[in-house]
């Protein structure tokens, strides 16, 4: 892959740069959801600002009822 200059990426970040690069290709979208799960599933950590805990307490406090 090529030199990014970016400390930082996001998810859609490196989908966006994945699919490009990749044989046979996968969709930005079809990418950022694998990537989102891995991240759901703990396969994946990042320097986020809130834990999955935290995002699914948020999700659940504001979900209709």
């Amino acid at each position: 892959m090529f030199p990014i200059a970016k400390r930082k990426l996001t998810l859609s970040d490196i989908s966006n740069y994945w699919s490009r690069e990749i044989s046979p290709p996968a969709s930005r979208n079809e990418l950022y959801g694998l990537l989102e799960g891995a991240w759901w599933i703990g396969e994946i950590h990042g320097d986020s600002a809130i834990s999955r805990l935290e995002l699914l307490k948020r999700f659940y406090a504001n979900a209709p009822e």
